[in-house]
C-alpha cells in the first residue's frame, strides 16, 4: 500500500510591544518648597494637574509580524516481504522559505559580518535593512532558505516465531524553522526617545500642554545601526545567512525484542538513540575576544591585574599608546578591549536571541524494559525501566546563553544534560476488585453492594536526580560564561551532618570547606577574578555528572466506583492521594559561590501529600 500527501501551513507570529502614546512621570519636587532637600513638602498630582511634566517616553510604532511558510510532502509503503518480514518505508521532504516581515513590509534589519561600514572606516560589519529603496539590499528576507529538508524512515519488523517479534527503525527527521523569540530584528525601523528634567525636575522636562519636543521620525537606515563612534551600548540581532534557516536535524534509530507472555501479557526489551544536530541555541558569540589574547598580554605585563587594567584603559589613553594600540577606524570612541573585538564598531552582536544561531547539538542513548498487561480479567498495567544518558549544549533554546566559556571552543558546554536521569522506574496499573454482581467473589447479598464495582488505579515513579552544578556567581568580564575550577568532581556535598537526616534550617548542602573564595588565576577563559575550588586543576563542567539533586520517589493512587441508583442515574465517586508516602525532595540549593546563602536549601522540589474527594452524578 503506498500513500502520499502534500501540507502547506502558513504560519505568523505577532509581537506589539510599544508606546506610541507615551508615558508621563510627574515628580513632587516641581510643587515642593524651595530649596527642600527632603523632598517631602511637594505632590506628584499637584506637578500633573500643573502640567509639569518631570521625565516621559515614547516609542514609535513596533509591531513585528514575522510570516513564514511550511512547505510538506511525503510518500510511505509497506512492503510484506515474506510471512515473517514487513517492512515499512518512505521518505518526507520539508521546506521552510526566509521568514518575511507583514506588518511594515519588509521592515527587517540584520547585521552583515561582510557588508562595509563606512561609519567604522570601511570596516566589514555592518547593519542591512530588507526591502527595495534607499538604504534597503533588495531583499525581501535577510537569511538563506535550506532546502535539502530530505526524511527518509524505515522500518521492520520480523516474526522469530508465533511470540516474539523483532523490530527496528531508522529515521532522519526535522523539528520547524522558527526565527522568532521575542521582539527583534526591528533595528532602524522604529524610534525610541526619553526626555529628562536637566535640572533634578526642580524644572520641568517639558511643559504637558505643550506636548512631546521635537523628535526624528524613523526610519533609519544607517550601516552602522546605531552610533559607530560610541560602540558600548550599539547591539546587532544576528541571523547567520547560512544557519537561521536551517531545518534542526533528528538521527533517530531503534531495536527492540518482543515476547508474549501468558495472561495477556507483552515484555519488550530495546535501545533506542536519538542524535540531534543544527539545534535552536546561544552559543555562537562572534564579538567575543579570544581569551588567548587576553592571556598574551596577562603573561607580557606580569599578570592579570596589569591586563585587565589595560583592556579597561580608553583607547586614547598613554596606557594603551604606549602598548602599542592604535584607533581601529578614525571615530572609534571607547577602550581597548572594544578595539580588539572582531567588530569593535559594535558591543553584542546577538545571534541565537532569534534563532538566528543553529549550532547546538545533542545525543541520546536509552536501554528500555517495558512490561504491559493487557486489559483481562480486571487489571491492566504498564511498567517500565529506563537506562539513559544525554549530552547536549542546547537544553533550551536560550540554554548556552551567558555561559559559554569560549565562543573559540564552544566544544567545552556540550556536557550532560540537565534532563539527565539515568534510572527512571514507572509503574501504572489499573485494578477492578474482583468482588460483586458478575465477579469472581461474593457475588451476591450485602458484601456484593459494599465490595463491589472498586477501582484502584496508581502511578508510582522512581527517577534519579538531575545533575547539578556551581558557578561563580557572575560571567567573566572579557568573555562569556562561567566555570568554577576544581580538583575533583567528587566531594562537592557536604556530608557532616548534625543529625542522621538533612535539615535545611542547619545544614548545608555544599561542602563549603572544598571551596576557596580566594581570586586565583587560572586556565585561558578565566580572565577574571574567579573564586575556585582548592588545589584548582580544570574547570569544571557546565553540570556535574556525579553530584546530583536527589531521587524523585512519587506514588500518586486512586480509589473510585460507580454507583447506579437506575438505568439512567448514577454517581461516580473518587479518592484520589498525590505524594501518598509524603515523600519530602529538597528543592536545588543555591549554587552561586559568591553568593550569602551559598549551598543553603530554601525550597522543596515536590509537593506534600494531596488528598482529594470528588464526586459526580450523571442523569
Amino acid at each position: 500500500m503506498v500513500a502520499v500527501a502534500v501540507v502547506v501551513i502558513f504560519l505568523e507570529c505577532e509581537t506589539d510591544l510599544n508606546w506610541v502614546r507615551g508615558s508621563f512621570n510627574f515628580a513632587r519636587t516641581a510643587t515642593s518648597a524651595p530649596l527642600d532637600t527632603t523632598n517631602t513638602s511637594g505632590n506628584g498630582f499637584a506637578s500633573f494637574l500643573l502640567g509639569q511634566v518631570s521625565s516621559a517616553g515614547l516609542e514609535t510604532k513596533r509591531f513585528v509580524s514575522d510570516q513564514w511558510k511550511y512547505y510538506a510532502f511525503y510518500a510511505q509503503d509497506d512492503w510484506k516481504v515474506s510471512r515473517k518480514l514487513s517492512l515499512s518505508y518512505g521518505i518526507r521532504y520539508e521546506y521552510t522559505p526566509p521568514t518575511t516581515e507583514g506588518y511594515f513590509p519588509d521592515a527587517f534589519s540584520n547585521f552583515n559580518p561582510k557588508l562595509s561600514n563606512v561609519y567604522a572606516g570601511g570596516r566589514p560589519g555592518a547593519i542591512e535593512y530588507a526591502g527595495s529603496g534607499e538604504g534597503r539590499n533588495g531583499r525581501k528576507s535577510l537569511f538563506d532558505a535550506w532546502p535539502y529538508g530530505f526524511s527518509p524512515r524505515l522500518g521492520l519488523a520480523y516474526t522469530i516465531n508465533d511470540k516474539t517479534v523483532l523490530r527496528a527503525s531508522a529515521a532522519r527527521t526535522f523539528g520547524s524553522v522558527k526565527n522568532t523569540g521575542g521582539s527583534s530584528h526591528f533595528q532602524g525601523f522604529i524610534g525610541n526617545y526619553t526626555f529628562n528634567s536637566a535640572n533634578g525636575n526642580l524644572a520641568p522636562a517639558f511643559n504637558l500642554d505643550d506636548g512631546y519636543p521635537a523628535w526624528p521620525a524613523p526610519p533609519f537606515l544607517r550601516a552602522e545601526g546605531g552610533n559607530a563612534a560610541n560602540p558600548g551600548s550599539n547591539d546587532a540581532p544576528y541571523w547567520q545567512s547560512y544557519d537561521a534557516g536551517r531545518l534542526p536535524e533528528y538521527y533517530n534509530w531503534s531495536i527492540g525484542l518482543q515476547r508474549a507472555l501468558p495472561g495477556n501479557m507483552v515484555v519488550e526489551a530495546g535501545y533506542n538513540a536519538q542524535q540531534g544536530r543544527h539545534l535552536v541555541t546561544n552559543a555562537v558569540s562572534i564579538n567575543q575576544i579570544e581569551p588567548s589574547v587576553f592571556f598574551g598580554w596577562a603573561n607580557r605585563l606580569g599578570g592579570v591585574e596589569a591586563a585587565r587594567t589595560l583592556f579597561n584603559s580608553d583607547i586614547t589613553s598613554a596606557t594603551a599608546r604606549n602598548a602599542g594600540f592604535t584607533l581601529p577606524y578614525p571615530n572609534f570612541r571607547g577602550t581597548v578591549k572594544q578595539s580588539i573585538r572582531p567588530f569593535p564598531q559594535f558591543n553584542s552582536i546577538n545571534t541565537g536571541g532569534d534563532g538566528g544561531d543553529r549550532s547546538g547539538s545533542s545525543t541520546y542513548h536509552a536501554f528500555v524494559v517495558k512490561w504491559e498487561k493487557r486489559y483481562s480479567s480486571g487489571l491492566t498495567f504498564l511498567n517500565s525501566y529506563v537506562f539513559s544518558k544525554v549530552f547536549t549544549n542546547a537544553d533550551t533554546a536560550n540554554a548556552s546563553s551567558g555561559s559559554t566559556m569560549t565562543h573559540y571552543n564552544r566544544a567545552l558546554d556540550k556536557t550532560v544534560g540537565a534532563s539527565d536521569q539515568t534510572h527512571n522506574v514507572k509503574f501504572t496499573y489499573s485494578y477492578e476488585l474482583p468482588f460483586g454482581k458478575g465477579k469472581q467473589y461474593i457475588t451476591s447479598g450485602v458484601g456484593s453492594h459494599v465490595l463491589g464495582g472498586w477501582r484502584i488505579a496508581g502511578i508510582h515513579q522512581y527517577a534519579s536526580g538531575t545533575p547539578m552544578s556551581v558557578s561563580p556567581g557572575y560571567g567573566f568580564e572579557f568573555f562569556g560564561g562561567n566555570r568554577v575550577s576544581v580538583n575533583s568532581l567528587q566531594g562537592w556535598k557536604d556530608t557532616s551532618y548534625t543529625s542522621d537526616k538533612f535539615d535545611p534550617n542547619k545544614d548545608l548542602w555544599w561542602d563549603v570547606s572544598k571551596f576557596d573564595k580566594t581570586p586565583t588565576d587560572v586556565r585561558p577563559g578565566n580572565a577574571t577574578a574567579v573564586y575556585v575550588a582548592k588545589s584548582s586543576l580544570g574547570f569544571a563542567p557546565v553540570r556535574n555528572p556525579d553530584m546530583r539533586s536527589p531521587w524523585n520517589l512519587s506514588e500518586n493512587v486512586s480509589v473510585a466506583r460507580t454507583f447506579r441508583f437506575s438505568e439512567r442515574v448514577r454517581l461516580d465517586f473518587r479518592a484520589e492521594a498525590f505524594n501518598l508516602a509524603n515523600r519530602v525532595r529538597w528543592g536545588g540549593p543555591d549554587g552561586g559561590l559568591t553568593s550569602n546563602n551559598f549551598g543553603r536549601i530554601t525550597s522543596l522540589g515536590n509537593s506534600p501529600r494531596q488528598l482529594q474527594l470528588g464526586m459526580k452524578v450523571v442523569f
